[in-house]
């Protein structure tokens, strides 16, 4: 076993000391022991000494220094903390690689162990802003990877020590310095990251007017880099800093024509992963509803996702529902007088129309949620009727929008028929619809789960989404009576009441072979 003392001759190097240490247990008395051969500025020195190499001397002295830090037995004093946060700040400056690893690391344990602690400060506040500074300028400068990830790890972990930080004034500053300009556009993407991560935090606003400025200039800079990962990154941070409640980031995105840029990614001879990301992004975080940016996006960009959309390339069925956002994001119907079906929204029931007939599985489901926003958000019977006309259009033949979704209602594919089942229930949900849904052969038997349901009609969610629909045509009260009359009336309620608990039991919804 390990000794539990630690004799230690005084003719030993600080190098074969810190060997000898790293053979006992880290304890109080070894940790004593170590630091009275080599106190801890002897070993920061000998840290920086040329002419100790690199292995195996240092690499000892590197081990025994986290040792102590990360026992936290240096962190018990003020002046331990304070001797090591004076070794953090000198270590990453160092030119030995692995010192500024570790200088790294124990800046990272000083702000997330200290200054996290429940006690008075550990350490004074000269020494603390030191630190902080220095952590600043290895986030924005330092060219080696190992070491900024430590301390970005720190800035990313939510210390309240690195919330503070990243609020201050002077590190913003600094860090939307570095966004818009930094030489490295790897250091770029992390400061904006750490911004917006500030940003999105908070309830109301954390970022001023010019700081999202200069993120949104730093992004479109990085969105013209001929590196792909770059410029994928940069259409991330350009969503996450156009804020629709703050025109002024509009503008500024409007002066960097950044929108006719975003189009551009979207033509024929574009880079493919560009476009995917872009596609992504557009799904993921598409505009907030009937905003200024939600015009701007769709304005510029549902042509071009229209064109991706008639494709048969691999980035249809993306295409297909990011048009169907986008339109959506804008307002189905149009702003104008006659408060129709816009110009977006018609061009997206259009694609959701063409799409619901393609032979892949995935663009049809697409369509289908595409078409489920373009319903759903219709606010007028006649921006409704517009919608399935179109759609109608488009996806017949073979057959138009409601006889073709009883076809995929009773899909064996489960994502295809739940999707299906969906559109129907935003449909029967829209009193202007109903009418249409009523006079469809088969409609209420296919609700009800007769034979029109298909094999797959009795899985549970199958039988919770015909539940919904039910509970939708039903809510129109006297329209529906109207339309529909009391015998079906009563047995849409009897499907209701039934829930998943009707005839047949549940399947479960999973592909089985028989070996």
């Amino acid at each position: 076993p390990p000794p539990a003392v630690l004799p230690l001759s005084p003719s030993l190097s600080p190098a074969a000391a810190a060997a000898a240490f790293l053979l006992a247990p880290v304890t109080p008395s070894t940790a004593s022991a170590l630091l009275a051969h080599t106190p801890l500025p002897a070993l920061a020195a000998a840290l920086a000494d040329p002419g100790i190499p690199e292995s195996p001397d240092r690499a000892d002295l590197v081990s025994a220094v986290w040792r102590l830090v990360s026992s936290g037995i240096l962190l018990a004093e003020k002046e331990g903390a304070a001797e090591l946060a004076g070794l953090a700040v000198r270590g990453l400056e160092s030119e030995v690689v692995s010192v500024r690893h570790l200088s790294a690391s124990v800046a990272v344990e000083l702000a997330g162990r200290a200054y996290a602690a429940a006690a008075a400060q550990i350490l004074p506040e000269a020494e603390a802003a030191e630190l902080d500074a220095r952590m600043l300028v290895a986030l924005e400068n330092e060219t080696d990877a190992g070491v900024v990830a430590r301390v970005e790890a720190f800035w990313l972990a939510g210390t309240p020590r690195g919330a503070k930080l990243r609020a201050a004034a002077a590190a913003r500053q600094a860090l939307a310095a570095a966004a818009e300009s930094a030489a490295k556009h790897e250091h770029a993407i992390r400061a904006a990251s750490l911004m917006l991560d500030l940003e999105e935090s908070q309830p109301g606003p954390a970022l001023s007017d010019p700081e999202l400025d200069a993120l949104l200039r730093g992004a479109s800079r990085l969105l013209a880099s001929p590196d792909v990962l770059v410029a994928m990154n940069a259409i991330d941070l350009l969503f996450r800093a156009l804020h629709p409640s703050r025109p002024a980031t509009l503008a500024t995105a409007s002066a960097l024509d950044v929108f006719p840029r975003l189009k551009a990614i979207l033509a024929a001879d574009y880079d493919p992963f560009l476009q995917g990301e872009l596609l992504r992004v557009l799904a993921a975080r598409a505009p907030a509803p009937r905003s200024a940016l939600a015009d701007a996006v769709a304005e510029a960009l549902v042509g071009p996702l229209a064109e991706i959309a008639g494709d048969a390339g691999p980035a249809r069925a993306a295409a297909v529902a990011a048009v169907g956002v986008v339109a959506a994001a804008k307002g189905v119907g149009a702003r104008a007088e006659a408060g129709g079906l816009g110009e977006e929204g018609r061009i997206a029931a259009e694609v959701a129309g063409k799409g619901m007939k393609a032979g892949n599985e995935d663009v049809k489901v697409a369509a289908l949620t595409s078409a489920a926003l373009l319903v759903g958000g219709a606010e007028s019977e006649k921006v409704a009727v517009e919608v399935v006309d179109v759609i109608n259009a488009a996806c017949a033949p073979p057959k138009p929008l409601f006889p073709l979704l009883l076809s995929l209602g009773a899909s064996p594919f489960p994502d295809l028929q739940l999707a299906a089942l969906h559109l129907l229930e935003l449909s029967a949900a829209r009193a202007w619809l109903l009418p249409r849904l009523a006079a469809l052969p088969g409609f209420v038997d296919f609700v009800c789960g007769g034979p029109a349901a298909g094999g797959s009609a009795n899985t549970f969610h199958a039988k919770a989404a015909r539940a919904a629909i039910a509970r939708a045509a039903l809510a129109h009260g006297d329209v529906a009576r109207t339309v529909l009359g009391d015998g079906l009336m009563e047995r849409l309620r009897g499907v209701v009441a039934r829930g998943t608990d009707g005839p047949g039991e549940a399947v479960p919804e999973v592909a089985t072979m028989n070996l």
